[in-house]
């Protein structure tokens, strides 16, 4: 019997995988699963609370692993998170400063995320800006970029614009929960895509679709499940399916996202 090639969830949020469903921790593990961890700090209300979150979300990760779940975790604030106390933008700066430089001894931090847009507003672009300003010289973290559900076409194509003047380079950019219509301009312009699979983002048959119209994307695609409070198994099922061609299981499900995230054997 051939073995199953393992899997990385490259986006997942663990600390409300393991608040509403701990079982599941042993499930990833026992599926060969590793998982990339964005941080979402719901409810901070001051980038102290944020700060906050983010230790717990790093102590959590190392708590899995001793377990002996592979996972990872990148940091920063979702366009959803945005503390609601004024903070300016200097404080704003100096904030992200330190966290990059504290999590930069932890082996177990990856990069910058869950950031972007939602709305597209005023002050989403500006903290989605500091990040990247706060990101830029610091060249082995990874940029981990949300797009919404929302007029996604329209606001995908409001961060690409911002990703595009800020002067990154693009293979440190993963641009996720892509769809059909939006997967062309970000492979376009040289940037990873990410694609969600779930019941509400996209489903096998949208991979198919994403593949027929943009085979290139096979080298710079990555799945995932952006599990959390609501668990997802679908891309488990779909790498695991006989009919998945067994390159796309390798390729979508393994070396592409580690490949990116610089995971030799997720370990």
């Amino acid at each position: 019997m051939i073995a199953e090639p393992p899997i990385i969830d490259s986006h997942a949020h663990l600390d409300f995988i393991v608040e509403s469903r701990p079982e599941r921790a042993q499930w990833l593990k026992s599926h060969g699963v590793s998982v990339v961890s964005w941080a979402f700090c719901e409810g901070a209300t001051t980038l102290e609370e944020a700060g906050s979150y983010v230790d717990a979300h790093a102590a959590l990760v190392r708590d899995l692993r001793a377990q002996g779940l592979h996972a990872y975790h990148v940091e920063g604030i979702h366009p959803r998170c945005i503390p609601s106390e004024p903070f300016g933008e200097e404080n704003l700066r100096r904030f992200l400063e330190e966290l990059f430089t504290k999590s930069a001894e932890d082996p177990f931090f990856l990069g910058v995320g869950e950031i972007g847009l939602e709305t597209g507003d005023e002050l989403e672009r500006l903290v989605f800006q500091t990040h990247l300003d706060a990101a830029a010289p610091r060249d082995r973290l990874s940029i981990c970029v949300h797009t919404p559900r929302k007029e996604k076409p329209r606001i995908t194509g409001e961060i690409l614009g911002i990703l595009d003047r800020s002067g990154l380079d693009p293979e440190r950019i993963v641009v996720d929960h892509l769809v059909p219509e939006t997967l062309g301009s970000v492979l376009e312009r040289g940037y990873w895509a990410g694609v969600t699979l779930s019941g509400i983002k996209c489903r096998p048959s949208d991979v198919h679709e994403m593949l027929r119209a943009h085979p290139q994307a096979l080298h710079r695609l990555m799945l995932n499940t952006d599990s959390n409070g609501k668990f997802h198994e679908d891309e488990v099922r779909f790498l695991r399916d006989p009919e998945t061609p067994a390159e796309w299981k390798t390729r979508l499900g393994y070396e592409n996202a580690a490949g990116f995230f610089g995971l030799s054997g997720a370990s």
